[in-house]
């Protein structure tokens, strides 16, 4: 089994996302992948919600806060600077 380890020095959390993403899409069998990033402030929804509903794109606009849509289903939530995130993906 193959495993591949990443780390993102960007902040910015569409550019995570879409890494994130293309690791998924391009990972093959017997491949393990471990994906570590650190995002600044945003709120991240999963890619069936709808931002109306569970946060409030006005205010998050003035707050200079961005809203970022997940490639998966799932809850928002909304990410401390000072935590990082992970991704582990594996297929068989």
């Amino acid at each position: 089994m193959k495993l591949s380890i990443y780390y993102s020095e960007s902040t910015d959390p569409s550019f995570n996302q879409a890494i994130e993403e293309s690791l998924l899409k391009h990972a093959d069998d017997n491949h393990i992948i471990a994906f570590l990033w650190q995002n600044q402030r945003s709120v991240n929804i999963g890619k069936d919600q709808n931002p109306w509903r569970v946060c409030k794109p006005k205010q998050l606009k003035q707050d200079n806060i961005n809203i970022v849509r997940r490639h998966t289903i799932g809850g928002g939530c909304i990410p401390r600077f000072d935590t990082y995130k992970y991704c582990l993906n594996w297929f068989k």
